[in-house]
């Protein structure tokens, strides 16, 4: 839900629109979605941190997104007045020690050096509620909150040329920051995809060595077992020639001569279960290998 204010009585606000948007340590998970939704129609964007707790991780983030739209970014540096008890002349040197990180990190995040606004606004308020009158600017109180700072800019910078000029720019800056969103994306994938490809050439490169080295055992297998069947072959033959044509029609036909079928084989054989046993083994191991 948007509440609309108007408050007709401050010339800095008859042509100024302000978003108040959530903050991203906010108890709702969707503020900061909703946040940046609304940064493409922005003019200006006031970047809003706490003296007291400045650049935590969570608007770091939100500022490095921020930077991809390319908008006028001004960092305001709010609740100053809680350093007025850190020290000496109001807590000036411990201020100064928080402007100077909050710009040191905000040129990290955005690559250019800021514009870093520190005030107070519950000072300001007090002082404008408390006179209601041009008076206010003579006051301590009123320097003190440096609101008068803001206002300057804020008058200075939000014309009618430089609004006309942010609006014109506006969708090219919006295009610049997508562009730029998807060509990081893409750059990634990129990578990643380098690297699977890498990954994928060195395992073809495995796997061609692998066949190639089982293409070699097979054939190397495949001589041992025409070898060794060439041997059973002869020793075959070397039976037969052993066996007169009576032994031979005897066992075949009559199933007979078995005894002397047995000692004759076993006299050819002597040594072929070696052969065997070794070619048994080496194609357990070309197995093994390729498992």
């Amino acid at each position: 839900m948007v509440t609309l204010h108007r408050i007709s009585t401050l010339p800095l606000l008859q042509d100024v629109t302000f978003i108040d948007t959530p903050g991203t340590n906010a108890v709702l998970t969707n503020h900061t979605s909703k946040t940046v939704q609304l940064l493409p129609s922005a003019d200006l964007i006031l970047f809003v941190t706490s003296a007291d707790r400045p650049f935590p991780d969570s608007e770091k983030q939100l500022l490095k997104s921020i930077q991809s739209y390319r908008k006028n970014i001004v960092v305001v540096i709010n609740k100053m007045d809680i350093l007025d008890m850190s020290g000496g002349n109001h807590g000036e040197d411990t201020k100064q020690k928080v402007v100077r990180f909050v710009t040191e990190n905000a040129a990290d995040l955005l690559g250019v050096n800021p514009i870093v606004i520190p005030i107070s606004a519950r000072d300001g308020l007090a002082c404008k509620l408390i006179t209601k009158s041009s008076k206010e600017e003579e006051t301590t109180l009123w320097k003190r909150s440096n609101f008068k700072s803001l206002e300057s800019y804020l008058q200075t910078t939000l014309t009618t040329q430089s609004k006309i000029q942010s609006k014109l720019l506006n969708p090219i800056g919006v295009a610049e920051g997508m562009l730029a969103e998807c060509y990081h994306h893409l750059s990634t994938q990129k990578k990643e995809l380098q690297i699977d490809v890498a990954t994928l050439n060195l395992l073809e490169s495995t796997m061609s060595g692998w066949t190639t080295e089982m293409m070699q055992s097979v054939d190397e297998y495949k001589e041992d077992m025409v070898g060794v069947l060439k041997k059973e072959g002869g020793r075959c033959q070397g039976l037969v020639n052993r066996m007169s044509y009576w032994d031979q029609w005897s066992w075949f036909v009559l199933n007979s001569s078995g005894e002397k079928f047995e000692r004759e084989w076993n006299v050819v054989k002597s040594g072929s279960g070696d052969d065997v046993n070794a070619a048994e083994g080496k194609l357990g191991a070309i197995v093994r290998e390729s498992s």
